[in-house]
């Protein structure tokens, strides 16, 4: 089990688009671990949409355009975001995706984000095919951690910073451990 005692933040992008090159970001989530936990201390705000924004995406997020128009700026969102990430590990489901956009958006290239998973991978190790490469987070979704409490009790919600952030806590946890030792006797 891996012995990460330092700060992680994980963080998320809202987009107008999937193309970081004309598309921008429209919100941000991020959720803070201390000592391996969620914390529930989070940053979240939604940004000012300079272009206009696509009525699907609209739809999608269940937003109208003149709501963007009384959000902070980007720029000062990005400022606001290095505050609170201040020397933390940074992690994200979708690594390339986010770093694009928030490195657009003006985030220090000194912050590195990294892929949440590979916590996730370091902690399970030897407990295989969490371990593995190729684990995905669909895994955790539709394989056999639905019968491992408490990951079963997340997998309800939506894919959220703060489930990423639980996921990462779970993997921590030497319960799970103990249940992932339990569920391979009885698979075996």
């Amino acid at each position: 089990m891996g012995n990460l005692l330092k700060d992680i933040v994980v963080i998320d992008v809202e987009t107008s688009g999937v193309n970081y090159k004309t598309s921008e970001i429209l919100g941000i989530s991020a959720v803070l671990l201390q000592s391996n936990k969620v914390t529930g201390l989070k940053y979240e705000t939604w940004c000012n949409a300079s272009l206009p924004v696509n009525k699907n995406v609209l739809d999608l997020i269940g937003k109208k355009e003149a709501f963007f128009e009384d959000q902070p700026l980007t720029s000062d969102v990005i400022i606001n975001l290095e505050k609170f990430i201040k020397n933390k590990t940074v992690v994200t489901n979708n690594p390339v995706f986010c770093s694009n956009f928030l490195y657009k958006a003006g985030l220090s290239k000194e912050i590195k984000i990294g892929d949440a998973l590979d916590i996730v991978r370091a902690n399970l190790k030897d407990y295989h095919p969490y371990d593995y490469k190729d684990f995905l987070w669909k895994d955790w979704l539709e394989g056999p951690l639905q019968r491992v409490v408490p990951c079963c009790d997340y997998l309800k919600d939506d894919f959220s910073t703060m489930t990423v952030g639980k996921f990462i806590e779970i993997s921590f946890s030497d319960n799970l451990i103990c249940q992932l030792e339990s569920a391979s006797s009885i698979d075996d």
